[in-house]
C-alpha cells in the first residue's frame, strides 16, 4: 500500500497511466517490461494502443518494446 503522502498513481497499470507518466512512442523511445505475466500481457496490448511497436515473442537488443 502506498504511503499517505504518495502523489503518484496507484492500482493496475492502464493505458492512461502509461500515457501520463511515460514518454510518447517515437523512434528514439524504448519500453522495457517485466513483471507478472498477466501484467506484462496487459502492458504489451496497451503499448500497441499507444503507438509502440508490437512486442516480439522473443525480445532482442534494439527492439522498441523489450520484455524480460
Amino acid at each position: 500500500e502506498a504511503p499517505a503522502n504518495w502523489q503518484g498513481s496507484v492500482g493496475f497499470v492502464t493505458p492512461e497511466i502509461i500515457d501520463t507518466h511515460l514518454p510518447k512512442a517515437s523512434n528514439d523511445t524504448n519500453l522495457l517490461l517485466c513483471g507478472p505475466p498477466p501484467m506484462v500481457s496487459a502492458m504489451k496490448k496497451a503499448a500497441v494502443e499507444l503507438g509502440f511497436q508490437k512486442a516480439k515473442p522473443v525480445s532482442k537488443l534494439g527492439d522498441q518494446v523489450f520484455v524480460f
